[in-house]
């Protein structure tokens, strides 16, 4: 019989141990059923991140009754550059003494005249090889970006924070003139928008006309929502009016087709902000990859927390992709402004906690079964339902 190919690999997610993702239960529903209704069907899984392998395929085996074979190849089709955004160490440290002084004297916060005074040249500091499998300088380059200074954003507490938005979109549209089409991922819709529409201001307009297909998708669009205006791509009068768009899963199925259509050709869309819809397994032409966070705001904690390695080696993968470009610059913006200071060997805390990602494979993830995460939820909730007094 003819293998059945489950593609849980580009979604290697669909298999991880978390309640919160119903698709993980439905793809080990999923194969349970098959096993059971085709007990002759071959199993093909494939995945560009899975650690475990060979567990998996002593799973399928014990499954199925048959020989069953891991293969595991850390060879990939494309190359990759990855850096993250630094800033001179000493620069930080004199502009954050301005802060303080002024905050002593300040009724409020911090003032419009001085925020406006708080900006820095930006730097990027890229590992020579593909991961960051060491902490030897000789094998990191620190490279100036950006003609200017971009500015820095403070807190409430009157602490220097990294501003990502505005230094992704001017450091994307810098790469656009550089005919570098651009992918940047953004942790929230109005981030990513607010980013896209940065970067359309930085490159200025244009007048793209639309290809049959595309006004095609054009018109179903407008049907569903009544004008052009309510739509997230800059059109008008059936062309394309900006370099740069947005992409999330908020958009309709047609407009998220448009987009794509749109970033594939020359000479149309040379920016694209995206949330994490363009992270899992999407081929699209991006030469550079910027992450404008590293961490996402954690609803159970009520804090900032790093991203799982698997999340942010997955979106860096979107740079260079094979069948569209042989190489690919990943830069990555911390969430935390990290400085360096050559002279004394020095670099901020953020990106050691980064080294430690960068420094693995792209195959990071333990798949579990996620079938156990539910049962131990039964068996919890369970014995708290017993432990309860009778009313």
């Amino acid at each position: 019989m003819r293998p059945i190919l489950l593609d849980g690999a580009k979604r290697c997610r669909a298999l991880r141990q978390t309640d919160a993702n119903k698709r993980a239960i439905d793809a080990m529903l999923c194969i349970l059923m098959i096993a059971r209704i085709a007990p002759s069907a071959d199993f093909l899984l494939l995945s560009a991140m899975m650690k475990n392998t060979e567990e998996l395929a002593g799973w399928i085996e014990e499954l199925t009754g048959r020989p069953s074979l891991s293969f595991d190849d850390s060879w990939k089709p494309t190359r990759q550059i990855r850096g993250c955004v630094v800033y001179d160490l000493a620069q930080l440290r004199a502009l954050q003494k301005t802060l303080t002084t002024a905050k002593t004297t300040a009724t409020s916060g911090v003032p419009k005249r001085l925020k406006d005074q708080i900006s820095a040249p930006v730097f990027g500091f890229f590992s020579v090889q593909q991961t960051w499998a060491t902490t030897e300088r000789e094998r990191y380059v620190l490279l100036p970006f950006h003609r200017d200074p971009l500015p820095l954003a403070t807190n409430k507490f009157w602490k220097l924070t990294p501003n990502a938005g505005e230094v992704a979109s001017a450091l994307a549209a810098d790469a656009a003139r550089a005919h570098i089409r651009t992918l940047v991922f953004a942790t929230t819709i109005p981030n990513a928008s607010s980013i896209a529409n940065r970067a359309a201001e930085a490159l200025g307009p244009c007048s793209v006309d639309l290809n049959e297909a595309e006004q095609r998708l054009l018109d179903t669009i407008i049907d569903e929502v009544g004008h052009v205006r309510h739509l997230y791509l800059p059109l008008k009068d059936g062309k394309l009016i900006g370099r740069a768009a947005c992409h999330h899963g908020q958009l309709l199925p047609e407009e998220r087709q448009l987009v794509e259509r749109l970033y594939r050709r020359n000479g149309a869309i040379s920016v694209l902000a995206a949330t994490s819809t363009l992270a899992q397994g999407m081929n699209l032409p991006a030469e550079l990859v910027i992450l404008s966070s590293d961490s996402e705001f954690q609803p159970d904690t009520g804090k900032q927390s790093i991203l799982k390695a698997e999340d942010l080696l997955n979106a860096a993968g979107r740079a260079g992709r094979a069948g569209e470009n042989a190489t690919g610059m990943v830069l990555i913006i911390p969430s935390k402004v990290t400085g360096i200071d050559d002279q004394e060997n020095l670099i901020g805390t953020q990106w050691r906690k980064l080294q430690e990602i960068f420094s693995q494979a792209d195959q990071c993830l333990i798949i579990d079964d996620p079938l156990m995460a539910v049962m131990d939820r039964i068996h919890i909730e369970t014995d708290a339902v017993s432990r309860a007094p009778n009313p």
